[in-house]
């Protein structure tokens, strides 16, 4: 149902909570009778179910609130509610933080977590704008952050917090740093772009009257006019919108090099001051159109890198907002709730079901099992004896564990990844850009055919001034390095926007330009050429109950209540509805398995190591790298082995076609913190010949600087943590936009499907942009070198250098459109996945 609105037909069929979708517990009974509108358009009286109190509650909330049209238009199920766990965050503290502006008012960034679509957006921002003392609310989907400005003498953050809460929702407030500089940035340069744009149009339709003049009658009165208001409007333009170019070329000049916007002011410059010269003399004509028109095509390719930047930051902003900000900690002999700031080397600390450890620590208790796959990207769990360390972003898996501080939350290991990520990001290597490279000699030679030009038409010809400025302007006219500017960036926009289309989103117009280099492919294994979740490849019974066997085994794991790969991948196995009423005095052993009664009778589930502690001797059974699961129970008075499942993680589908399709032209090599055997296993199933086992963070990084190092162009594709360091120091980090947060901040390329051709298909329009770049760049010189010797000899007016000019900049978007039509790819067809769960 993702992707399409959710129909009460399909709900009401199936045994799921109405608001959260989740499977309804038998015996529970939280109903609410509604009329509802069928798809047919009928009303008829329905019953909603719902899975807890909370739920419905929040149900009523959303329903009172005049905002019930929520549930008519939503594409994923809500969150579920979680209660008051707001009560554990200091709002108060944070409220605190925030200045007033100079109206007295209040504004905070928040991330709202549980946003899944657009009609999520629509509830918080209808909540929101309703509740008295909120003065405006705007939520992005993109970003999952809401932006809210508030009068605190009526309402202060945690009432707002709570409002957010009630329907089911976490705020979460976003620390400022330089995001804010970057967002400064991005507006400024906006309303600098709408500025050029908005006299653009309005110069434009008057230059069709000016230019219609030129060749048929028009009074003198007119057309002052007509250079007047072109003028007002082109000032602006000039002194506001085309300021950076200045403030870029005054900047190179002081360094001593040649820069694109040298070129570029020097031609506004001239048109613009010889159009006010024609407008207050009343002589020849003017170019205000040409000053509007340059200024505002290449503010459009600056604005959209700019932009690109700026989301890269946003994602570094939200960076650890999921780990807790509240810890419990052991104080006198109480475990009370307290800001992770305040946690301080050997505090002992406990860490509950699911939840994940905030800060290093050692474990303080005999055993525990722990997930890693935040940090380590694999999911592989983990069994930690007394004295272990516990990293921070781990995720405790069976019972709570008893930690003691090491670490503070700033110097934390993930803390610490986090700033190599940030350091690789700024250190990426430089990208030469080919139309920088091109332009140095073009600039150059302008310059001095522009004052060629002058001193040819003034001291040699003897014409004045006026036919030599106006001959040197024509030449610059013509030679405005407008097309020249559009060569590239158009080709990018282009091609931004047809990555975009099919699910592929680039940091900046350079990731195309590092992925043309490219020459090597490196992969990480767990979650990104397999899907990173566990299933039971293979089964083994001892008994002729085999049906009976595999319910009874996801009943005890589904009973245990753990959040567990292993549970997850017995709950997909068995089709079937698990009942857990049955299963009662269960026993979980971390990094062992689990105990319990089934229908009267105990069974056992677990590792082989766990067999044999309860006395069962598995004889003839061979290790493998695969993980395997025992179930046991008792027959004719022992316990004997009922069954074995060999659980292993799932290649993706698409990945062997991937491999065939990159293995022609690219290097490929497989990096995994995974164990050597089931590196090996996974790299011959693909024919991968290169892969490297037992790969920490570091070690991934220095992979890649070596392969810089040998001068080779690489390409990382990686969704956990330790992969965050190597996704930023490559020279293109790709992720999957559902992949640990670190790794997509870490990364210049996102695919918002989990589908890895989709690599192959980046790759792909990597070269297509490349040549049209590469035709554009020809186009525009050619332009030039067949009109400027034109110009400099005169047979070229100013009118016609503009026209001209205007001709070569949409010839070279005409071709860069055509990059749309020449990638055919083709249309991927993706199924949707389940709502909500």
């Amino acid at each position: 149902m993702s992707g399409s609105t959710i129909k009460y037909s399909e709900i009401k069929s199936q045994n799921i909570c109405y608001h959260c979708g989740e499977e309804i517990p038998s015996g529970v009974v939280h109903e609410l009778h509604r009329e509802m509108t069928t798809e047919s358009g009928k009303k008829e009286e329905s019953t909603l179910r719902f899975c807890c109190n909370g739920c419905l509650q929040v149900f009523q909330i959303i329903e009172s609130s005049g905002n019930k049209n929520y549930y008519s238009y939503r594409t994923e199920f809500a969150p579920k509610p979680e209660g008051n766990t707001i009560d554990k965050w200091p709002y108060e503290v944070w409220d605190l933080e925030i200045e007033p502006d100079e109206n007295g008012y209040k504004t905070a960034i928040f991330l709202i977590q549980g946003i899944h679509c657009a009609s999520c957006v629509w509830l918080n921002e209808k909540i929101l704008n309703q509740e008295p003392g909120v003065l405006s609310a705007e939520v992005q989907l993109a970003t999952n952050r809401a932006s809210v400005t508030w009068d605190p003498k009526l309402i202060n953050m945690r009432r707002i917090a709570d409002v957010i809460a009630a329907i089911g929702y976490l705020a979460i407030p976003v620390k400022k740093t330089n995001e804010k500089e970057a967002r400064k940035l991005s507006n400024t340069m906006l309303r600098r772009m709408g500025v050029a744009g908005f006299f653009m149009g309005n110069i434009m339709l008057i230059s069709v009257a000016l230019y219609a003049g030129y060749f048929s009658f028009i009074d003198q009165m007119t057309k002052t006019f007509f250079h007047v208001v072109s003028w007002l409007m082109a000032t602006p333009v000039l002194f506001y919108s085309a300021w950076p170019f200045f403030l870029n070329a005054w900047h190179s000049l002081k360094q001593r090099v040649l820069s694109m916007d040298l070129l570029t002011v020097t031609g506004l410059s001239l048109a613009y001051f010889y159009s006010v010269y024609v407008t207050l003399s009343g002589k020849g004509e003017t170019y205000f159109d040409s000053v509007t028109f340059v200024t505002f095509a290449i503010l459009i390719g600056r604005f959209i890198e700019t932009k690109y930047k700026e989301k890269t930051l946003t994602y570094l902003e939200n960076l650890g907002s999921g780990l807790p900000q509240i810890i419990h900690v052991r104080r006198d002999g109480q475990t009370v709730d307290e800001q992770i700031d305040s946690a301080k080397q050997g505090d002992i600390i406990e860490v509950h079901p699911g939840e994940l450890v905030p800060l290093d620590a050692t474990l303080e208790m005999d055993a525990a099992e722990t997930d890693e796959s935040m940090i380590t990207g694999e999911f592989k769990p983990l069994l930690k004896t007394r004295g272990d360390v516990i990293l921070a972003g781990s995720r405790c898996l069976g019972s709570s564990m008893v930690l003691q501080v090491t670490s503070t939350h700033e110097n934390s290991t993930l803390s610490h990844i986090t700033k190599l990520a940030e350091k690789s990001l700024r250190e990426l290597p430089a990208t030469q850009k080919l139309a920088e490279k091109a332009s140095e000699i073009f600039i150059l030679f302008v310059l001095l055919a522009g004052i060629s030009t002058f001193i040819f038409w003034y001291f040699f010809q003897s014409s004045g001034i006026e036919p030599a400025l106006l001959h040197t302007i024509s030449l610059l006219i013509v030679a405005c390095p407008c097309a020249l500017n559009l060569s590239i960036p158009t080709a990018f926009i282009v091609a931004l926007q047809k990555a975009f289309t099919r699910g592929i989103m680039l940091r900046g117009g350079i990731v195309l330009d590092e992925l043309y280099k490219a020459n090597v492919i490196v992969l990480d294994k767990t979650g990104t050429i397999t899907e990173g979740k566990m299933s039971i490849k293979g089964q083994k019974f001892y008994t002729e109950e085999k049906t009976d066997l595999l319910q009874l085994a996801c009943a005890l794991e589904k009973a245990s209540g753990i959040h567990h790969p292993i549970t997850r991948a017995f709950a997909a196995a068995y089709n079937g509805t698990v009942g857990t009423d049955s299963v009662h005095s269960l026993v979980t052993i971390p990094g062992r398995g689990i105990s319990g009664v089934y229908n009267g009778e105990t069974y056992y589930a677990g590792s082989r190591l766990f067999m044999e502690e309860i006395g069962i001797v598995l004889e003839g059974e061979q290790s493998s790298d695969e993980t395997l699961v025992y179930l046991s129970g008792m027959r004719n008075g022992k316990v004997v082995v009922l069954a074995r499942f060999q659980l292993s993680d799932t290649i993706r589908k698409e990945a062997p076609g991937l491999i065939q399709r990159l293995r022609k032209k690219y290097r490929i090599v497989m990096l995994t913190g995974d164990h050597v055997e089931s590196a090996a296993r996974v790299a011959g199933d693909l024919g991968i010949s290169e892969y490297y086992a037992n790969q920490k963070p570091e070690d991934k990084k220095e992979f890649i600087d070596s392969l810089e190092n040998q001068g080779l162009r690489t390409v990382m594709v990686g969704d956990g943590i330790n992969d965050s360091i190597a996704l930023a120091r490559s020279h293109v980090g790709v992720s999957f936009a559902q992949a640990a947060q670190i790794s997509t901040y870490s990364s210049s390329m996102l695919f918002l499907h989990e589908d890895l051709t989709l690599l192959a298909d980046a790759l792909e329009l990597a070269v297509k942009t490349r040549h049209k770049i590469i035709q554009n760049l020809v186009l525009s010189f050619l332009y030039n070198l067949f009109l400027l010797p034109l110009a400099f000899a005169g047979k070229i007016i100013p009118l016609y250098g503009a026209i001209f000019m205007s001709l070569s900049s949409i010839m070279v978007v005409t071709n860069s459109l055509q990059l749309a039509r020449t990638w055919n790819s083709g249309k991927r067809v993706r199924k949707p996945g389940k709502v909500g769960l």
